[in-house]
């Protein structure tokens, strides 16, 4: 964890990969929905603790590869918090190349009462 506030939740890692076809690594579809259901809560986390809530939907747009060894920058964003549910966002980027984005998540939660 590299920063967290009420709203968000900052993190890198390196990104080694299992799979190098071409000798490009692909962050896989799994690795990417991982992170955003895990960052994202973390970031609901921040503005309450005792309420982790359950998934209600997530989804995720795939926009660029991540490179083998490429280091990256998972944050999650608070986009609203109400009494029963949380909606995130989380943008994963390259720490190396700033500005360029690999993938976006959105997540709602079902926060209970």
């Amino acid at each position: 964890m590299a920063d967290s506030t009420s709203t968000s939740f900052l993190c890198r890692r390196g990104e080694k990969s299992i799979h190098t076809p071409r000798g490009v690594a692909f962050a896989m579809n799994y690795t990417t929905a991982l992170l955003v259901d895990v960052v994202g809560t973390l970031a609901l986390l921040g503005r309450d603790p005792t309420r982790p809530g359950v998934s209600v939907e997530m989804n995720q747009s795939f926009l660029a590869a991540a490179r083998e060894g490429e280091r990256l920058t998972i944050a999650g964003t608070v986009l609203k918090y109400g009494r029963t549910l949380g909606f995130t966002e989380v943008t994963i980027s390259s720490a190396d190349k700033p500005g360029r984005l690999i993938a976006v998540g959105r997540h709602t939660k079902f926060l209970d009462l």
